[in-house]
């Protein structure tokens, strides 16, 4: 019975492997590059026409856009390991391919929480714009525990 129990956790542990062998790192790591760099740029796009708005409403929208676009790449880039049936190992070596484009991602996040935290500021006596601030950035943490 032991012997059939580890001939049988072998047998599982050669198909997995089998099975993750066929993926082609490269292929994702460019997929999920390109999708980075999507993300900071729309983010970067966002936070320049947000600093310039004048209308409450055009704030409301872009700070909405904003919102759906980071869900929309969270779960671009979550349908990207669904996909390839990345396992943890290779999810992690994906991650750390792409240190360089997460540190652009991080400064546009920075980059786009300054545009927030202006129009906050720009907009104190909306209530409309403050709500809708307050929605997206509920929205995006949310968005952020999704895994």
């Amino acid at each position: 019975m032991k012997k059939l129990l580890g001939f049988g956790l072998v047998m599982g542990l050669a198909m997995m492997l089998i099975s993750c062998a066929g993926t082609d790192m490269k292929k994702v790591e460019a997929e999920a590059r390109t999708s980075m760099k999507n993300m900071v740029a729309s983010m970067n796009e966002i936070a320049g026409k947000l600093s310039a708005v004048e209308a409450p409403e055009d704030a409301i929208t872009l700070i909405k856009k904003s919102g759906d676009l980071f869900q929309s790449f969270n779960k671009e880039l979550t349908g990207i390991s669904d996909k390839y049936k990345l396992n943890v190992a290779q999810d992690d070596e994906l991650q750390a391919s792409l240190s360089d484009v997460y540190e652009d991602l991080g400064a546009a996040s920075e980059t786009l929480k300054a545009a927030f935290d202006a129009a906050a500021e720009k907009f104190a006596d909306n209530t409309d714009v403050q709500e809708q601030l307050k929605t997206t950035m509920e929205d995006i943490v949310e968005a952020s525990q999704m895994d």
